[in-house]
């Protein structure tokens, strides 16, 4: 059986020490995620029948961008 990442990082540090880089590594991605000035995600609300199938279109052509969330409401 091969060992996962946290089980490696448990006997190496510790899991206290583990912890603690666990948390850290939640901060920064909490803060890089957070950042008002270049938001990880923006939402678009498409509503009505047309828009909703003009967003799914896009959504399947694999044009859309990764970074909009589409809330579709009929």
């Amino acid at each position: 059986m091969v060992p996962t990442c946290p089980d490696l990082g448990s006997g190496e540090w510790g899991s206290q020490g583990l912890g603690q880089r666990l948390l850290q590594s939640w901060h920064g991605f909490i803060a890089a995620v957070s950042n008002p000035t270049q938001p990880w995600l923006t939402v678009q609300q498409h509503v009505g029948p047309d828009a909703v199938q003009a967003a799914y279109l896009l959504v399947l052509s694999g044009k859309g961008d990764a970074r909009v969330g589409h809330m579709l409401s009929l």
